[in-house]
Formats: C-alpha cells, structure tokens, sequence
C-alpha cells in the first residue's frame, strides 16, 4: 500500500499517511472551499489501510479549523474510535500552540466522544 501524502495549501492541512511507520500526521490550518473532497482520500485510505494494519499512530498539530473542517476531524475521531472498538490500536497525540486554549478545547471534545487513547502536548 502506498503512503498517502498531500502537501499543505494556505487552505488545507498537510497530511502524511505513512504505510510501514504506521503513522498518521494532520498539521496546520483548514478552511477549504469543499471540506468533503479534501478529506475523502483520507477516509479512504484509513480503511483501506486497517484491512493491513492493526495499530496506528496519530499526531494531530492544529493551528486552525474553521467550522466544516472540524465538523470532518469530529467525523474522523468518530472513524477511528470505530476501528479501535473493533480492536485496533490507535493512540492520537494532539500538539496544540501553547496560547490556544481553543484548540485545545477541541482535542478535548474530540476525545470525549471515543474511546481513543489521547495525549496533548503544548508547541
């Protein structure tokens, strides 16, 4: 399976999906015009890629969500909290800017809503 990776924009994130380090990163700022078809590749590719792999690692470092971005990350907790129900390892880091309670808060209600093993780190 090859590794998922789109480059950030003045509007989007930067996602690196990497296959064998079983690592997923989401950095930066969002605010698309189509949130949707940003995202879809994403969605896609993290079911495709538990159909081969059982643990994954994800780092989130946010600076900004406008509110059909956040709306998407909520749905991707959602999605990950349903394959680690079903038994899959997935511990998420959530790095947040020192001076953005905002963002913070955030990852908080994200994690609320799953079972996922979540950590925070300041930047």
């Amino acid at each position: 399976m090859k590794n998922l990776d789109i480059e950030a924009t003045e509007q989007t994130l930067e996602i690196h999906f990497n296959f064998e380090k079983e690592k997923l990163l989401i950095k930066g700022e969002s605010y698309p015009e189509n949130t949707l078809e940003f995202f879809e590749p994403i969605f896609s590719w993290i079911n495709k890629y538990f159909s081969y792999k059982n643990q994954l690692a994800v780092e989130f470092e946010i600076e900004y969500l406008n509110s059909s971005s956040w709306k998407s990350i909520y749905d991707l907790f959602e999605k990950l909290g349903e394959y680690h129900d079903l038994g899959k390892s997935i511990n998420v880091v959530w790095k947040y800017p020192a001076d953005d309670e905002e963002i913070l808060e955030d990852g908080e209600e994200f994690s609320e809503e799953t079972s996922l093993n979540m950590t925070y780190e300041k930047i």
